[in-house]
Parts: C-alpha cells; sequence; structure tokens
C-alpha cells in the first residue's frame, strides 16, 4: 500500500500543478483520484461536453483538437499530451462547455479529479491555483504564438519551428544531431494548419537540403541552423 502511495507521488511530482508542494500535502490528493483507461480513438471529453472534471495523465498520449463542424477529416490538433501532462481546467474552473475534445491516441492512463475534490483541495493548498493560472499563461502564449506563425510563415517555416520545439523540449544529443521522435506526419498537419501530402513534401526536402536525417521512426536534426533560417531565427 505504502509503495503503490509511494508511486502516485512520484507521477503527482512530475505534474506543475503540484510543484512547490510538499510530499505530504500531495499524498492528500492521492485517495481523491479515480483511475481511468482508455484505448486508441477512445473520446476522453467532448467538445461542448457539461463535465467539469480535471485529467492527469498518467501513461499514453491524447490530443486536444477541434473539427470543421461535423468533417471528422478537417480536424486542428491544439495540443498533444504526454506523462505528467493535465487537462480540462477551463471547464472546471467557469462551468461552461469543454472548448475541444480531447481523445487518446493510445491506450492512455489517466486520473480524474472531481471538481468539488478539486475545490476542497486548492482552498487548502492555494499554491495549486497560482500553478495552474501559470500554465494557462503558458498556454495563451502558444496560442499566440501559432496564430503568429500561422500569419507570418510559410510551411516550411512552420514545420522547422515544430521541429526545432521538439528538439529543445525532449530532444536527445546523438552524434552528429538531435534525435527527436516527432508526431505523425498527420498528427504535425492537424498542427500546422496544412495536409499530410505537404508535411511529407517539406520533410523530404529538409532531408535532401541536409537540416535532417532520417533515424527509423525518429528524425535526427543534423543541421540546426538551417531549420532555424526557415524561421528567421
Amino acid at each position: 500500500m505504502e509503495e503503490q502511495l509511494s508511486q502516485h507521488v512520484e507521477l503527482l511530482r512530475k505534474v506543475s500543478l503540484f510543484e512547490e508542494l510538499r510530499e505530504r500535502e500531495i499524498r492528500q490528493i492521492v485517495p481523491l483520484l479515480q483511475k481511468r483507461s482508455f484505448s486508441r480513438g477512445d473520446v476522453v471529453v467532448a467538445a461542448q461536453g457539461l463535465d467539469n472534471s480535471l485529467f492527469l495523465v498518467e501513461t499514453g498520449q491524447c490530443k486536444v483538437s477541434l473539427f470543421d463542424g461535423d468533417d471528422k477529416d478537417k480536424e486542428v490538433i491544439l495540443a498533444i499530451l504526454k506523462e505528467g501532462d493535465y487537462f480540462g481546467e477551463m471547464a472546471l474552473l467557469d462551468e461552461k462547455p469543454r472548448s475541444a475534445n480531447v481523445i487518446a491516441l493510445k491506450k492512455t492512463q489517466l486520473y480524474e479529479l472531481k471538481r468539488d475534490d478539486f475545490l476542497r483541495y486548492a482552498e487548502a493548498h492555494p499554491q495549486t491555483l497560482i500553478n495552474m493560472l501559470k500554465q494557462t499563461f503558458e498556454r495563451l502564449r502558444k496560442a499566440d504564438s501559432i496564430c503568429r506563425d500561422l500569419a507570418l510563415l510559410d510551411v516550411y517555416g512552420r514545420v522547422a519551428r515544430r521541429l526545432l520545439e521538439i528538439a529543445d523540449k525532449e530532444g536527445e544529443d546523438s552524434d552528429g544531431g538531435i534525435l527527436i521522435q516527432p508526431p505523425s506526419q498527420q498528427q504535425l498537419a492537424g498542427m500546422l494548419g496544412t495536409s499530410r501530402e505537404t508535411v511529407n513534401r517539406v520533410i523530404s526536402e529538409f532531408v535532401r537540403t541536409g537540416s535532417i536525417k532520417k533515424d527509423g521512426r525518429k528524425l535526427l536534426i543534423s543541421n540546426a541552423a538551417m531549420l532555424r533560417a526557415q524561421v528567421g531565427d
């Protein structure tokens, strides 16, 4: 039992929501969490849904997305969520309908935290609300950056920017460059407001010019300066 509790605490330490909290404070929230399992393609929350729980990602991946009306082929991907991320804070705080869909990209384990339970916890531990505000502002800045890129950069610049962001956040130093695990070309297209075919063409061009190299399912950024030139950095 103690070992399982410690595992929960270690996971929660990775969640920005609980930064700067002491271990005994984090332990208090563990009994409030409800574990949920989802398979690839399962809808965790639906846009305009009226539920208002907060979700923490234990394992797996989810995408946050919007569709063009009922056309499921026209999708805009707002974010990819991984272990340690959380979502659902907007509906939790304002009690309005969900603003986007969250869909599992693979087998995913989440922890659900009911609104009333979270608010009681936050009342006793206000640092969680401060952390939530910080994360909200960070996401707003990211949204502003995406809008700016859509307006000012061509598709080569947008793909280059995304690859550099992944390298900065998750890249691994390797012989000859930085190794990254990018989203699928379809997911990249959804993030960047273009088509999968266009992303494939851009990636192929970056390979041809030596900016990147393919390494199985991963990409090796072999010349970051060439990618930065695409975004004007």
